[in-house]
């Protein structure tokens, strides 16, 4: 299946962009926390005009869901639901554990990504949830899961650091297309100002 797409992932501290042309793929991140809405458009600019496609080229749009930075990901969503609406493009929403977990079908593992304030983001067997850091490390033992992650600091037994693959999580996930009012955010954790105490 050839198709034309433009990938994004505004979760985390890097903002990634993929653009793919049938069998050619273009792709870009940029570091920089708090600054996904300054880097966004010009990495998207940059990648379709080296891929010599335009906005109503594209066949899809994908875009990272979450978990992860609550503005980073409205911000990602936003743009592509704009661009969605506007040239009648198809969406493929991705999730930030899909990306990190690409490379590992058939292994027993858990995803875990940092939430901030020492809280981590862990996916495992099918579920979703927001745990301590040495919460989930211990999940982790006591289930005997193999640790994903994007956390360089996390010290565990078994552990694979991995920056995860955007592309082919959006490859995996291209059933899920669906109309731009389908795309929303996927928050594990409530916003900063409304956590209450008690609250991860």
């Amino acid at each position: 299946m050839s198709y034309n797409a433009l990938v994004i992932n505004t979760a985390s501290d890097i903002t990634e962009v993929a653009v793919i042309k049938g069998n050619e793929k273009f792709y870009k991140a940029q570091e920089g926390k708090n600054k996904t809405s300054k880097v966004l458009f010009p990495l998207i600019d940059e990648l379709m005009n080296q891929a010599g496609l335009r906005t109503e080229d594209l066949d899809y749009l994908g875009c990272v869901v979450g978990p992860g930075s609550f503005t980073g990901i409205r911000i990602g969503v936003t743009a592509v639901r704009a661009m969605a609406y506007a040239h009648h493009i198809k969406c493929v929403p991705v999730t930030y554990f899909d990306v990190l977990a690409y490379n590992f079908s058939g292994e027993k593992i858990a995803v875990v990504t940092d939430a901030g304030s020492g809280v981590c983001y862990v996916s495992a067997n099918g579920q979703q949830t927001v745990m301590r850091e040495a919460d989930a490390l211990e999940f982790c033992k006591s289930n005997g899961y193999t640790l994903v992650t994007d956390k360089r600091r996390l010290e565990f037994e078994d552990i694979r650091y991995i920056d995860g693959h955007l592309v082919g999580a959006f490859s995996q996930s291209i059933d899920k297309a669906c109309d731009f009012e389908q795309i929303v955010p996927i928050y594990l954790r409530k916003p900063q100002a409304e956590r209450k105490e008690g609250d991860l």
